[in-house]
């Protein structure tokens, strides 16, 4: 598998929680997930936690980056089997837009920033 994450905790806090009656797995103390080094796509959950389901899938909130976009929102889910993640709840959108010499950033506001270049 592609997927990696580490739990790493502070304190008393659980790295994992099983609810018995479903069988989900929340889990605590997750900076990031890795889900593609070709596609440069990154998971950062909100409060360092997700909700592990049945076939690797999970829920999450937080911020996505994949390639020159970056999603804030929450109600987020991975699909294992598709690969995909369902984003249904955006909170806001941040777009790079790369020109030759020189990097452009709009972000949600509308507010344009240039990094680099002459």
């Amino acid at each position: 598998d592609i997927i990696k994450f580490y739990s790493v905790t502070e304190d008393l806090v659980h790295n994992g929680v099983l609810d018995l009656n479903n069988y989900n797995l929340e889990i605590k103390g997750i900076p990031q997930i890795q889900i593609s080094d070709s596609q440069n796509v990154v998971i950062y959950p909100k409060h360092n936690k997700i909700t592990m389901k049945k076939n690797r899938d999970f829920d999450f909130g937080g911020t996505i980056e994949a390639g020159l976009f970056t999603f804030f929102g929450q109600d987020f889910n991975f699909s294992y089997d598709t690969f995909k993640i369902n984003l249904h709840n955006i909170d806001s959108l941040k777009i790079k837009v790369l020109f030759v010499d020189f990097l452009v950033t709009v972000n949600d506001c509308g507010y344009v920033y240039r990094h680099g270049g002459g």
